[in-house]
């Protein structure tokens, strides 16, 4: 980067955080108000060596769909038996050495710790920990995925039999008074595959 203004160098690393011009600018040590500085950051972006150095840095950061996909993934599967440590009288406590050995910890979305500290009258004190963990909640994973595979869809049925002769019906693999002798029984099925099935019912 060394055909940058030092300016030029802090508004692109700032960019890269921000994502935000007018507020890159004003990190970068350029002055004047908000309308000055949104003219700077949108200049700044015009230049096409500034604008490539950005583009060029992104790139690098971005995530590839792939893994993206594998992220959620591992998301979806989530579960918070790898950070909960169990004793065998029915006790646990949260384990972040666990998860971090079996390499899940990056599947913890937070983690909080309280501190508190007890004193008793006699000016004794003790201290305990309580830690919890948020693990990245598995069914916006799933729901995402969903989205993604076009797995959510009103007409996404499951099949059954009944689609089977339904198709068979509108082939021709099935003659419609094969299908009235199999379900005398019961008319109104029949009625049903032949209405899908778009086959006129002489019996109507």
């Amino acid at each position: 980067m060394s055909n940058f203004t030092i300016k030029q160098k802090k508004f692109i690393d700032y960019y890269l955080i921000t994502l935000n011009g007018v507020e890159s600018a004003r990190r970068a040590g350029y002055q004047g108000d908000y309308s000055t500085l949104g003219v700077v950051a949108h200049e700044n972006l015009k230049k096409p060596k500034i604008k490539e150095e950005i583009e060029k840095r992104l790139s690098k950061l971005a995530m590839s769909a792939d893994e993206v996909l594998f992220r959620l993934t591992e998301q979806s599967k989530a579960t918070l038996e790898h950070f909960i440590q169990f004793q065998n009288d029915g006790t646990f406590w949260v384990d972040l050495d666990k998860a971090k050995d079996a390499g899940v910890l990056h599947l913890a979305k937070e983690v909080k710790q309280d501190k508190k500290v007890y004193r008793d009258k006699d000016g004794n004190t003790e201290t305990t920990y309580r830690t919890a963990v948020k693990i990245h909640d598995s069914q916006s994973a799933l729901d995402k995925l969903m989205r993604y595979y076009g797995l959510y869809n009103d007409s996404t049925r499951v099949k059954t039999w009944k689609d089977d002769i339904v198709q068979a019906l509108i082939d021709g693999r099935l003659k419609p008074e094969d299908v009235k002798a199999a379900y005398a029984d019961s008319p109104d099925l029949v009625a049903e595959f032949f209405t899908l099935a778009n086959v006129r019912n002489d019996a109507d």
